[in-house]
């Protein structure tokens, strides 16, 4: 927990704002894709879904190697070293979820 924490201290105000609001326009639309449900019903919110969680694991593992994207993602004053293990933690969990996803959604389409 103290390492999300300290990622947050980190993060640029302007991100965290547009990254909530990009992401819950997304589940809007998975939920769209859905007919209303809340699951992953349907291989296309699904595949969104997979999409959005890769990109956040993306952010986390491409903030640690691309400078343009750390200077984008981190404040200016940022400690790298704190923000590190969050950044690992989100690129793991992001990564992770999008493959669990896709795959489920792989194992519903008809053979």
């Amino acid at each position: 927990m103290k390492t999300l924490f300290r990622l947050l201290a980190n993060l640029r105000p302007s991100f965290m704002l547009g990254f909530i609001v990009v992401w819950n326009l997304v589940f809007f639309v998975i939920r769209y894709l859905n007919g209303g449900a809340g699951l992953f019903k349907t291989v296309p919110a699904a595949v969104v879904a997979a999409s959005a969680c890769a990109c956040v694991g993306l952010i986390g593992f491409g903030s640690l190697s691309s400078p343009r994207l750390r200077y984008a993602v981190l404040r200016p004053t940022a400690d790298l070293s704190a923000a590190r293990p969050g950044l690992i933690f989100l690129g793991v969990l992001g990564s992770l979820l999008a493959v669990w996803i896709l795959g489920d959604a792989l194992m519903r389409i008809p053979q």
